[in-house]
């Protein structure tokens, strides 16, 4: 019975954070321009996870595969967005 009410009192501690992040995000959101944003919904949704660094070597964090030399330059400029070739993750650079 302690051990379900901690629980219990847990899950609700939970559910308030999230719902003050969802308004957070919402109100972030605003400010993205609609195509990118429907590019990172489409991807979490898929992967649940829409970010990939590149890492040392032209490596996709992600996937573990090697990305084209012009994928990683275009993700340097950080000009538009770039997603992997391989996993489709949105690529960004450390």
């Amino acid at each position: 019975a302690v051990e379900t009410a901690r629980v219990q009192k847990d899950t609700a501690e939970l559910q308030q954070q999230l719902g003050a992040l969802l308004v957070e995000r919402e109100t972030l959101a605003k400010d993205l321009p609609d195509k990118e944003m429907a590019i990172y919904n489409r991807i979490v949704n898929t992967h649940g996870q829409a970010i990939a660094t590149v890492a040392q070597g032209g490596i996709c964090s992600a996937c573990f595969m090697k990305i084209p030399p012009q994928f990683h330059n275009l993700a340097l400029l950080a000009k538009d967005i770039v997603c992997c070739p391989s996993c489709g993750r949105i690529l960004t650079t450390a």
